[in-house]
């Protein structure tokens, strides 16, 4: 479901990025396309490696990507290059996906602790 999600995001950054306002901001659009795609490809290179060490890191870096994304609309829409409406598009479904990402990182996060072969947690400084 997860991946289902940051596809969509994906899509629809995609699209945005292809109006005449957003491709006048070549940088801009290359980065939140960057970082919508380094989600999905973040959860695809966890799973596939199928250690849950990797995952978690994985997770953690694709949940980061995400709030780049989010980051970046805001910087598009607070400049005029979306309208309100794909703004408030993009923006749920980034947000969406993040609150499902951190989901999966509290539950890996959980299996990791609770996995005898692995070091205890340290407690954060």
């Amino acid at each position: 479901m997860t991946y289902q999600q940051a596809r969509e995001l994906h899509r629809l950054i995609t699209l945005a990025c292809l109006t005449p306002t957003f491709t006048s901001r070549y940088t801009l659009a290359r980065q939140v396309k960057d970082a919508a795609v380094s989600v999905m490809a973040n959860l695809a290179e966890s799973f596939g490696r199928g250690y849950r060490g990797h995952l978690h890191h994985a997770i953690c870096i694709a949940k980061g990507s995400c709030a780049e994304v989010r980051s970046h609309v805001i910087s598009a829409y607070d400049e005029g290059l979306l309208d309100e409406s794909t703004f408030k598009t993009l923006h749920a479904q980034a947000d969406r996906v993040e609150s499902l990402l951190g989901g999966m990182r509290r539950a890996v996060a959980a299996n990791l602790s609770d996995h005898p072969t692995l070091p205890p947690k340290r407690d954060a400084d």
